[in-house]
């Protein structure tokens, strides 16, 4: 399993970027967002869609909107290219969700994802790799369960409120953008 941290120092792709956090109390969603303005970056991460276009989805001058939720099993990723447009929306299912001794938040990934497209299709990512994790007892019998729960709940919820998502996350992106 990995960690994944709200301002990336993890990854190594990321050479020059800036952070922003803020705390998030509104009846739509609780908790910490963040904002990575990612300057310069290695080399870009481009991506196979499932119509076998292939797309950038992390490049120089791009942006990455976290959602880490007081309550819940995931985080929510916007990406957005260098025109301030979302390429898309990324779901990591996660586990024990906290903040480090730096106040940033992380969490533990449990390997399943959804990609949600700005025209609302999603599609699940990583099962072999929960897979190989319950095979290799990484992971026990009752995480791998409970992160397919979390997975399909979470699934018929993007479902149900796609145009609450995508206006939420103009909105939180425009104030941290500023």
């Amino acid at each position: 399993m990995k960690i994944i941290y709200a301002n990336r120092k993890n990854d190594d792709n990321l050479i020059q970027k800036h952070y922003l956090m803020m705390d998030s109390e509104n009846k739509a969603f609780r908790g910490k967002i963040t904002l990575i303005n990612i300057e310069k970056v290695n080399k870009s991460v481009v991506v196979k869609r499932p119509n076998d276009v292939m797309e950038t989805i992390v490049d120089n001058n791009y942006k990455l909107l976290t959602y880490y939720p007081d309550k819940g099993n995931y985080i929510m990723t916007v990406f957005y290219d260098e025109n301030d447009n979302i390429i898309q929306w990324y779901f990591d299912i996660v586990e024990n969700q906290s903040v480090d001794e730096e106040g940033i938040p992380y969490c533990i990934d449990m390997y399943l994802d959804i990609v949600l497209l700005t025209n609302g299709e999603n599609y699940i990512l990583d099962k072999e790799d929960i897979e190989r994790a319950l095979e290799l007892n990484i992971i026990t019998k009752q995480q791998f369960d409970a992160s397919y729960t979390n997975l399909y709940n979470l699934k018929a919820m993007i479902e149900k409120n796609f145009e609450a998502i995508k206006e939420f996350t103009i909105e939180s992106f425009n104030i941290l953008n500023k």
